[in-house]
């Protein structure tokens, strides 16, 4: 997820990441074969990086070491930095305030100057928190953020600088569209950190603020911390039958009865039982109403409460200003237009399940919310032998080159510039020179951030002209038990490709925005615009007409057989409608949620069923609150339509320049152009009406895309 940063948010720590609703980590297997002369050059680069000498010398800020360049080699060291730029966003602060007073365009840039500066502690210290295993390094990054908060708190509530943004947003007319839209975030960020109310309702305001943290951290770490939470009883025959561990067996309620402790692990093998009656007493076990549906109630209705004391009808209403749609009405609408769209669909889906239900008990009447091991099931083979990791790493090498003329090299690090022996730099450049570093930490360790996602740690933008630094993290498992020279062998899913290629996205937006301002740079954008760019290059991942110039088999070198690459589409073409059924089933209650107050004649759950009803084709498991674990509905509040969103915009920019010729080179400059360089500076309506000749945003080509719909070539959309 992302979010517009700003002098109210620069040490919250951002990060764009993929919608899954769990660790993004795969299984691997290593290829027994000799490396193959097909191999790329970045694979190789990957096992011994590229020298100094090799490839010109240090670039992108990282000339001191230190950990992503910053000169930090001991904990201490990150409050310093913190110390030292909080002395110089003061300093603009101070300047601000001056006598005459500042221009309009000062205030911006002055504005703008404060949260970069801060943000250049801020997103490195956020990173260091989430993947070094230093306790020590993660305790120093931990104490900067806090360093960094107490100067941030007087910033989200200093009257000077509300008063400044005002004068600048009262003054339009002197400014670029970039700088308006700038100055007017920050103002609102300003006012809802109560700056312009009176003293007793900005003390409720913060301690609202305050009471939101505090259930958000609660409820975090209830999220992280239920690995044995779940217990489900059953018959003391079945699970004689199950042969499970017995540290997970406990005796149960009574003598024919026994109690199973969940883990993940576990829960995922009882899912799959062919016993209807495991996988339901597992999945009401795991999704029994508890103490996180509690506090998730508690947060939606604080939340509601600070909207309501901000002068705002809805939390949806008051953090509209980061969305497109900004009415939940209009939400409401686009979900319910794939909604009606997919049903049909859906339901021959599970109509398809049900058969396959049959063939086991011939007296089963509905498919349930855990029978999903009833999805059609391909058998692809020999798959995997052509998806080995450096693999992976050439056809995303043969993507930059291929559309954008980018060279990716892998570089040797600096003293202590890096945080674990796995961890590589790779560095881009294009005809115009140097664009970029991407940190890559790839592989699972304990202790690491457990998803996939792209964390900034350097912005490009006028403030620094040397490019852009993020760190792309992923959980590929195990191969952090093998040397370098092995690691390109490593054969990955299918899944791990497509979500490498979705946050690699992220990092091209990133290394190839060229705005003015820090807070529109890269992803630094409306929170239902981002996902654009990587869920278009998704679409890049699986093309049949791309994919035999990267995926080579493990052993011959030959490439993948067309079969095989129709087999993994039609993979996901078996249960297309029945995921977008959950995606908008997910938005749904997230849009529901945070337009109305919650109350004991309209509880979560009340919420839940009714989305249910009218997104999915399976009927709402009674007495169950799968919502209550669904951390989206936290830190995408009033906005998890956005992924559906942004799939219908990439969905279309793919028909309308790739779809063709995929590596059109033309098509890749004209991408590049007109949407990667924005960043966050122009609206993305007026962006997609200059590409595709239209600003009205449809489902119909994301749909069309899945097979889910077929429309006429004259057919209007």
């Amino acid at each position: 997820m992302h979010s517009t940063l700003s002098v109210a948010t620069a040490a919250t720590g951002r990060r764009t990441s993929s919608a899954a609703t769990g660790p993004t980590s795969a299984t691997i297997a290593f290829s027994t074969a000799a490396p193959l002369p097909h191999q790329s050059q970045l694979a190789q680069q990957f096992a011994v990086p590229l020298s100094s000498a090799e490839y010109g010398g240090a670039e992108g800020g990282e000339e001191g070491g230190g950990f992503v360049g910053l000169g930090i080699t001991k904990p201490r060291h990150w409050v310093d930095l913190a110390r030292a730029k909080s002395r110089e966003a003061e300093r603009i602060m101070s300047s601000l305030s001056s006598v005459p007073p500042p221009t309009p365009q000062q205030i911006v840039m002055g504005m703008d100057a404060i949260s970069d500066i801060l943000c250049l502690v801020a997103d490195p210290a956020e990173l260091c928190r989430n993947v070094h295993p230093d306790a020590d390094m993660v305790q120093g990054a931990t104490d900067a953020v806090i360093e960094l908060h107490r100067v941030i708190a007087v910033l989200n509530t200093h009257e000077g600088l509300y008063q400044a943004s005002l004068v600048a947003v009262e003054h339009r007319e002197d400014l670029t569209a970039e700088e308006f839209d700038v100055i007017n975030k920050l103002r609102i960020e300003f006012e809802h950190n109560g700056v312009h109310l009176p003293p007793t309702a900005r003390s409720e305001v913060l301690e609202l603020s305050n009471e939101l943290q505090h259930l958000s951290t609660e409820y975090t770490h209830l999220l992280n911390n239920h690995e044995d939470a779940a217990v489900v009883v059953l018959p003391k025959a079945v699970v004689s039958q199950l042969r499970l561990p017995a540290r997970r067996v406990r005796a149960g309620p009574t003598a024919d009865t026994r109690q199973v402790v969940m883990d993940s692990a576990l829960y995922r093998k009882l899912m799959a039982s062919p016993l209807e009656v495991v996988r339901e007493a597992a999945y009401r076990a795991e999704h029994a109403p508890g103490e996180h549906l509690t506090k998730l109630e508690q947060f939606v209705n604080k939340r509601h409460q600070l909207a309501s004391l901000l002068g705002f009808p809805s939390f949806s209403h008051m953090s509209s200003w980061q969305r497109q749609l900004k009415e939940p009405a209009a939400i409401d609408s686009f979900l319910k237009t794939i909604a009606k769209t997919v049903r049909s669909a859906g339901d021959r889906e599970v109509e398809a399940m049900l058969k396959l239900k049959r063939k086991q008990d011939p007296s089963a009447t509905q498919i349930q919310a855990w029978d999903m091991r009833f999805a059609p099931a391909l058998d692809l083979g020999d798959l995997n032998s052509y998806l080995s990791f450096a693999n992976c790493l050439h056809a995303i090498e043969l993507l930059c080159e291929s559309l954008f003329g980018i060279k990716l090299r892998i570089v040797e690090l600096a003293p202590h510039e890096g945080w674990h022996p796995s961890v590589r730099k790779m560095v881009a450049h294009d005809s115009s020179g140097f664009l970029g570093v991407i940190y890559l930490d790839l592989f699972d360790r304990p202790g690491k951030y457990p998803g996939a996602a792209v964390f900034q740690v350097r912005p490009s933008s006028m403030h620094h002209e040397r490019g852009s630094v993020v760190s792309l993290v992923m959980n590929i498992a195990g191969a952090h038990h093998h040397p370098p020279e092995q690691l390109g062998d490593l054969l990955v899913t299918d899944s791990l490709v497509e979500t490498l290629f979705h946050e690699f996205g992220h990092c091209l937006q990133n290394f190839l925005s060229r705005t003015r301002y820090q807070h529109t740079s890269g992803t630094r954008t409306y929170i239902d615009w981002v996902e654009t760019p990587s869920t278009l290059m998704e679409y890049f991942s699986f093309d049949p007409r791309i994919m035999p110039l990267w995926a080579t088999h493990s052993h011959t070198g030959a490439a993948i057989p067309p079969e095989l690459i129709d087999g993994m589409k039609q993979k996901k073409l078996a249960v297309a409608a029945m995921n977008v059924q959950t995606q908008v089933f997910q938005a749904m209650l997230d849009n529901d949620l945070y337009s109305k107050s919650l109350s004991a004649s309209r509880t979560s759950t009340d919420v839940a069923r009714m989305a249910y009803g009218e997104s999915m084709s399976i009927p709402f498991p009674d007495g169950t609150a799968w919502h209550a674990k669904f951390g989206h509905l936290v830190g995408y509040g009033a906005a998890y339509y956005s992924y559906l969103y942004c799939n219908s915009n990439s969905a279309a920019i793919w028909e309308h320049l790739f779809q063709d010729e995929p590596l059109s080179r033309a098509a890749g400059q004209e991408y590049r152009t007109k949407v990667l360089e924005k960043g966050g500076s122009r609206d993305p309506a007026l962006i997609m009406r200059d590409l595709i000749g239209t600003d009205k945003v449809s489902p119909v080509p994301f749909l069309r895309q899945l097979g889910l719909l077929w429309v006429p070539e004259h057919s209007e959309e």
